[in-house]
């Protein structure tokens, strides 16, 4: 959700399409368009948080593969819910290459 995350993800996935959504609500509306092959979250979002988000996508698509990312929350807190992400970024903590290497492990495929 934040601009300053989006314009990183744009930037270390630069061989990829890359859609952009302010809050869950719009990054649902955009997905209901047109099924991405990964969509990275933040767990908390105006309008409809990450984990909302999540349940939406695996009752969409099911193999969907959908990564986490926050700074507020962690990977264990993250992953408490019944509903598991296939990942974790936590905020500033993760490197451009970092951040691309587990992008493409996720989607199974090279950018």
């Amino acid at each position: 959700d934040e601009a300053e995350i989006r314009q990183f993800a744009k930037e270390a996935l630069s061989g990829a399409s890359v859609m952009e959504a302010e809050d869950g609500k719009e990054a649902m509306n955009a997905i209901y368009d047109h099924k991405p092959d990964l969509v990275i979250t933040d767990i908390r979002m105006p309008k409809m948080d990450g984990y909302t988000l999540l349940g939406h996508l695996r009752e969409l698509y099911p193999d969907l593969p959908v990564l986490a990312i926050s700074g507020m929350v962690s990977e264990a807190e993250a992953q408490a819910e019944d509903q598991k992400f296939n990942g974790f970024i936590e905020k500033g903590a993760i490197d451009l290459q970092e951040f691309r290497t587990l992008v493409e492990k996720t989607a199974g495929k090279k950018l």
